[in-house]
């Protein structure tokens, strides 16, 4: 008997806010990925320790983002509930759609690969996608989005308490008001 293989999976990006009164929602795609979305009839997002197909019904281009609609979310009330959730693709799909293995690669090691990562934390009423790494001289700083208002996390080896590299979070002990400046 052959054991099949299990699948492994990339960020390719996160979902933002709801937009219209079907369910649609902005889609926030890493360049690298935007082929890969022409040719993909599903994407994935992360719900208790699996990875979930969404199926799409379509997209379209949205300025820099993307507007896409996915199969069975019908409403802004459902599609809330995707909101700033990250989104993966199988490996095996981005490379057959012309992602090199060096692309990967570069992506998961570089500073910018933390983009599309969670930061889980009991200050944040809920998972925190990072949609934008600022690499300043003294810190990186992550930009996150809390009731579609952007605020900078300082990832700081103080304030990082684990990182799951496989799962893509971050778990931190941020101090009191620091969602607040």
């Amino acid at each position: 008997m052959c054991a099949k293989a299990i699948p492994e999976y990339i960020s390719i990006g996160s979902i933002g806010k709801t937009k219209g009164l079907s369910g649609e929602l902005i889609l926030f795609l890493d360049e690298i990925f935007e082929d890969v979305l022409q040719s993909s009839e599903f994407i994935f997002y992360h719900n208790d320790g699996q990875k979930i197909p969404l199926f799409i019904e379509y997209w379209e281009e949205n300025g820099a983002d993307y507007l896409i609609k996915f199969e069975e979310i019908d409403s802004p009330e459902v599609a809330v509930t995707l909101s700033g959730l990250p989104l993966y693709q199988r490996k095996d799909i981005l490379k057959n759609n012309g992602v090199s293995e060096h692309e990967l690669e570069y992506l998961h090691k570089s500073s910018n690969g933390l983009v599309g990562f969670t930061i889980m934390d009991p200050l944040l009423e809920k998972p925190a996608i990072i949609s934008e790494i600022i690499d300043r001289p003294q810190q990186l700083l992550a930009i996150i989005s809390i009731d579609n208002v952007e605020k900078m996390i300082p990832l700081d080896d103080a304030l990082i308490d684990r990182i799951d590299e496989v799962e893509r979070i971050i778990y931190m002990k941020l101090p009191e008001g620091i969602l607040n400046l």
